[in-house]
This record gives C-alpha cells, sequence and structure tokens, in this order.
C-alpha cells in the first residue's frame, strides 16, 4: 500500500512540476512574441495588452492537459481579431524561417 502511495505521490508531483513548467514556458514565448510584435506592428501598451488578451483566450495558457483544438473558422476569425487589433489591412507575410 505505502509503496501505491508513494508512486502516486511522485505521478501528482510530475503533472504539477509538468503543468506549471510548460505554463510558465508559453508564458515566456508569449511575452518574447509580443515584444517582437511591438516593434513591428503594436504601436501602444494599450495595443500590446489587448493582443496579450487576445492570444491567451485563443490559445490557452499552455495547459498541457488542455490544448485547445479549433476549426479553420475560428482559425481565421482569431487571425482578423489579430490584425483588427494591431490596425493590419493585409495579413503579414512570413520570414522565411520565422513564424508568425
Amino acid at each position: 500500500m505505502k509503496v501505491i502511495v508513494i508512486v502516486g505521490t511522485c505521478v501528482s508531483g510530475f503533472a504539477v512540476f509538468e503543468h506549471f513548467y510548460l505554463t510558465g514556458k508559453a508564458a515566456a514565448s508569449l511575452e518574447r512574441r509580443l515584444a517582437e510584435w511591438k516593434k513591428s506592428h503594436l504601436h501602444t501598451d494599450e495595443q500590446v495588452a489587448r493582443v496579450r488578451t487576445i492570444e491567451r483566450e485563443y490559445h490557452g495558457r499552455g495547459n498541457p492537459f488542455n490544448p485547445p483544438a479549433h476549426t479553420m473558422e475560428e482559425e481565421r476569425a482569431h487571425s482578423e481579431t489579430l490584425r483588427n487589433a494591431m490596425h493590419l489591412l493585409h495579413a503579414p507575410v512570413e520570414e522565411p524561417g520565422r513564424s508568425l
């Protein structure tokens, strides 16, 4: 019985660690992306905050146990929402080796 409790505790501990590690990694990645976008597309802190909210609502916070799934229509709507928030008339052109 003690072995089951120990194994269960280890698995639970790993799951909690994994959750916080991956959500932190996703948050850091979003902040890096927003910093890049601020240089090229976003002009105010209000725009950055709005895009941060849009991205978190759409992509979630990096929870590995509940990743969001989206339809093509939802992806198109998300892209349109971002373009509007960034005041872009057209979709940005993707540079080779770099994702938007």
